[in-house]
């Protein structure tokens, strides 16, 4: 039964953190990560991941805890290789980028894309740690946490090769600190 599939995800790395003028930051990490699932009374599969990546960000705001001003953009690659101790070919690349502005102190615009991809020759052996997933209050509002992706025959979410999702919201502030917003994801 679906319900009593259990997953790990384990960790371990090292990341080094460069910040570079006009506030881009770049990382540099290497990390081993182990998938694994247990199916009661059937399976225990393993798939282990040796990668390095880099990645690309800068943040700025205006406002404090309340931001009126604000821009945010990342970039990330990792890749692994089952020439160095992973199990599949696979790059993953990830980008994203938020954007906030406020007009006559009370109209606030907010847009927010995020994209992703996975690069490799065989999906299915690519851990659901790396895939990807929507939903939830930071992708698309409405949905359950990584609800939406594709689902294999027993209606389990299982993660997709491919990530792209998008916001448009208008916030109306109609008392201080208190706002109306209409959105689209």
């Amino acid at each position: 039964d679906a319900q009593s599939v259990v997953n790990w995800n384990t960790v371990l790395g090292a990341q080094r953190q460069i910040k570079k003028t006009g506030g881009w930051q770049y990382t540099y990490s290497l990390r081993w990560n182990r998938d694994t699932t247990e199916i009661p009374n059937q399976s225990t599969d393993k798939s282990d991941l040796l990668l390095p990546g880099i990645s690309v960000d800068r943040t700025r705001s205006r406002g404090g805890m309340d931001p009126y001003w604000g821009d945010r953009q990342y970039y990330q690659i990792e890749a692994g290789s089952r020439q160095v101790l992973s199990d599949v070919d696979v790059v993953a690349l990830r980008a994203g980028f938020r954007f906030l502005r406020t007009a006559a102190n009370r109209h606030q615009f907010f847009f927010r894309t995020d994209a992703g991809a996975l690069i490799t020759n065989d999906l299915n052996a690519v851990p659901q740690s790396m895939r990807f997933f929507a939903g939830g209050d930071q992708s698309v509002r409405g949905y359950a946490y990584k609800a939406i992706s594709p689902r294999d025959s027993a209606g389990v979410v299982t993660g997709a090769r491919h990530l792209l999702t998008g916001t448009a919201e208008y916030d109306y502030e109609f008392i201080p600190r208190w706002r109306m917003a209409v959105f689209t994801d």
